[in-house]
């Protein structure tokens, strides 16, 4: 199987980390840039949405990070990143789902504020009180799955979770460092622990370290 992914990609890194933990990194799927690069004629060719990740599985291209991520579950079910018990397969489910519709959406406006010389101060602080929402949830959804500290989200093991978790707070404090608020998780102490435990997780660690290289660079080649 071929991924099409970017190391920036927290969608891409979700699927990455999910690869990297079931060790099919080179042995069963390969990582490869989109051929004619994200949004090209020559990539929606093979995937319409243009959009990475996207999964070639040999027979058809599957995109959207959640689809190939239960996918590769099918495929590949040892080790397992699903839970053990239906309800906490449905927690795993809706932490990944907070990540796409909570967090994501209220992180990517702030992206354009980066400059000092061009930064809106009221739109920064708008957007920092919107994402302080969405961490609360985030806060709310932990306590009430059950969650009591470690560095996995759900049970006792690395979950699809996880992946969601990890890649997605990776911008929460990658960035908002860059807009003057540090620590990026200061007033969540559940969101604090949990990120320094799963952060130190290998798979975690790998995935953040290719991550971190990778803004570098984009913050390199914008000057």
């Amino acid at each position: 199987m071929k991924l099409y992914q970017a190391d920036l990609s927290p969608f891409a890194a979700r699927v990455r980390m999910q690869v990297y933990a079931k060790g099919l990194d080179g042995n069963g799927v390969e990582l490869s840039t989109p051929p004619g690069g994200t949004g090209s004629d020559e990539y929606k060719a093979l995937n319409p949405t243009g959009k990475i990740p996207a999964l070639d599985t040999g027979t058809r291209v599957l995109p959207e990070s959640e689809v190939i991520c239960e996918y590769l579950e099918d495929v590949f079910p040892t080790p397992a990143l699903r839970p053990e018990s239906a309800e906490d397969r449905a927690q795993a489910r809706l932490l990944s789902r907070f990540v796409d519709i909570y967090l994501y959406p209220r992180m990517a406006p702030l992206y354009g504020q980066l400059d000092p010389g061009s930064r809106d101060e009221a739109f920064v602080a708008e957007g920092m009180a919107a994402l302080d929402e969405g961490l609360a949830i985030a806060e709310r959804l932990l306590t009430d799955g059950g969650y009591q500290g470690g560095p996995f989200a759900v049970g006792k093991s690395l979950s699809l979770a996880d992946c969601a978790l990890v890649t997605g707070f990776f911008f929460t404090n990658a960035v908002l460092p860059m807009l003057g608020r540090s620590p990026a998780l200061a007033g969540f102490e559940l969101l604090s622990d949990y990120w320094n435990a799963a952060s130190a997780e290998p798979v975690a660690t790998r995935i953040l370290q290719e991550m971190q290289v990778a803004l570098q660079e984009m913050m390199q080649s914008q000057g």
